[in-house]
């Protein structure tokens, strides 16, 4: 997704440790109203399986704010933690993991956002049922 927003009040320490941990990130995430669909669609095991990440690692203070994408962030996580897939949801995160991967051979499966207008739970279950399929292939390829 594109970034993650906070209250103008949030402690400072907690911004931080959504940054730099992922469990944290991940607990904070499931809070949300984006996050309670992706765990939806995804189920606990797979969404707690999935390292969560955002296109800028600078948030707003508005949940309709936004920042722009940080390329520079993408590559780092991308050549840190060498994903065999990427998913994307938006259309600023689409376009920013297709700038920082377009030289690198790797899977980007790409869907709305979570909250977009006019699209369901069922959008979002479907593309998650994808990237199962996507998993199960791939694992039975390195098997």
């Amino acid at each position: 997704m594109q970034n993650p927003w906070f209250d103008e009040t949030t402690d400072p320490v907690i911004i931080e440790m959504y940054r730099t941990n992922q469990e944290f990130h991940r607990n904070v995430l499931a809070r949300t109203m984006s996050g309670q669909r992706l765990l939806a669609a995804f189920g606990d095991v797979l969404f707690h399986q999935i390292w969560w990440d955002n296109a800028s690692p600078d948030h707003s203070h508005h949940a309709n704010g936004s920042t722009c994408p940080d390329v520079l962030h993408i590559e780092q996580v991308v050549l840190e933690k060498k994903p065999k897939l990427i998913l994307t949801f938006g259309n600023s995160a689409r376009e920013a993991v297709g700038s920082a991967v377009s030289a690198i051979p790797i899977r980007v499966m790409e869907c709305h956002h979570p909250n977009a207008r006019h699209h369901t739970q069922h959008d979002l279950d479907v593309f998650a049922q994808e990237v199962r399929e996507f998993i199960k292939q791939y694992d039975d390829i390195e098997n």
